[in-house]
């Protein structure tokens, strides 16, 4: 978070009663999120361990460039960036892994989310797909893995690319395995950088390696507004001597000359040299 201003975030564990989590994470971020209980939420009483979630966290000073999207299920989370030239949509998706018998099926109901999504805004923005595909796409799969088929003719389709970068994934005993985590970026474009595998911060507990890109845009600031607080004095009178106020206020009258063509402006002006300055 020191080093970037958007943060695409998958398996949080976070169910949509404790999504307010994410903002105890950083005063300097802001988020959006779906639990894993999105689309039927649990009780809180009845929580199970945590599984699933997406989310996205940004620095709090590109807020006036952002705009959160609801489209898509429990497993994606879209945000709107709006740069001068276009806008870009960003998606954080957790695609479900392998090994349950729907496992596919819930791969392709998931990527029938995404295409609704590119379908959607495809002509009016940039889209920018990142997260934990569950395919090694770096890797020659069979062709009998549907999986691999399905998302590879989702990339085609909506003229994306990605880098093949290393390794993701590490198994529990250390071993780095497969490279799962993708950026699914417009192709031949020149803004998005190549993806880097973060595999050197001690910090990182996850059995995933985060990966980082960076993107080109141009945007105006946000104009910080001076605000001034005109402060109203008011008259102490249990410490005021009120004859004494009486007769400068009865001096001062005497000399104010207002003509009958006297506009608010000059009277209010008047007014003010009438009332001595205690």
């Amino acid at each position: 978070m020191k080093r970037n201003q958007i943060l695409l975030l998958q398996e949080t564990w976070l169910f949509e009663n404790n999504i307010n989590l994410l903002g105890e994470i950083d005063k300097n971020f802001n988020y959006i999120g779906k639990g894993a209980d999105n689309d039927d939420p649990i009780l809180p009483y009845q929580l199970p361990r945590g599984y699933g979630g997406v989310a996205v966290i940004w620095d709090k000073s590109i807020d006036h460039l952002l705009n959160t999207i609801k489209d898509g299920n429990e497993r994606i989370q879209c945000i709107e960036f709006k740069s001068l030239s276009h806008n870009i949509l960003i998606v954080s998706v957790y695609m479900p892994s392998r090994g349950s018998k729907k496992s596919d099926l819930e791969y392709a109901e998931t990527l029938e989310y995404l295409y609704d999504i590119c379908e959607k805004y495809k002509s009016t923005h940039e889209i920018l797909i990142g997260g934990d595909m569950n395919v090694d796409l770096s890797k020659n799969e069979c062709k009998s893995d549907k999986r691999t088929l399905l998302i590879k003719s989702f990339i085609e389709q909506y003229s994306l690319c990605f880098d093949v970068s290393g390794k993701t994934y590490v198994l529990s005993t250390g071993v780095e395995c497969s490279e799962i985590d993708y950026f699914l970026k417009p192709i031949a474009n020149n803004n998005y950088s190549i993806k880097i595998v973060l595999s050197d911060i001690p910090e990182n507990l996850s059995d995933h390696y985060p990966i980082s890109m960076s993107l080109k845009c141009s945007f105006k600031k946000q104009c910080t507004k001076q605000v001034t607080t005109l402060y109203k004095r008011r008259i102490n009178w249990e410490k005021i001597d009120k004859e004494t106020y009486q007769n400068l206020i009865n001096e001062k009258i005497q000399h104010l000359r207002v003509t009958e063509t006297a506009d608010i402006s000059s009277i209010t002006e008047n007014t003010k040299q009438i009332i001595p300055n205690y």
